[in-house]
């Protein structure tokens, strides 16, 4: 009779094992974005194409960074249609 703990081990080797053979996800590289200046927009539209179709095609997340930059004493107003914060 086999040991629990050794079908653990077996177990857990051939979990490696099957997970080494997945072909490796190509990095899609960085999706950041700077708005600068006194007036400016964001949207999806700023994302290419082939990055889209990159987080599709493997299906990992599209993680994207807009950095918003004012001179100081100046604010900054975001007016949303659709807004998903993950936090």
């Amino acid at each position: 009779m086999v040991s629990r703990q050794l079908m653990d081990l077996v177990l857990c080797c051939m979990s490696s094992l099957l997970h080494s053979l997945e072909p490796a996800k190509p990095d899609q590289g960085s999706c950041r974005f700077e708005v600068t200046g006194l007036d400016g927009t964001f949207s999806r539209a700023d994302i290419p194409e082939e990055k889209v179709n990159h987080s599709r095609h493997y299906q990992v997340p599209l993680d994207c960074t807009w950095v918003v930059t004012v001179a100081e004493g100046h604010r900054v107003y975001v007016i949303r249609n659709y807004l998903v914060l993950l936090i």
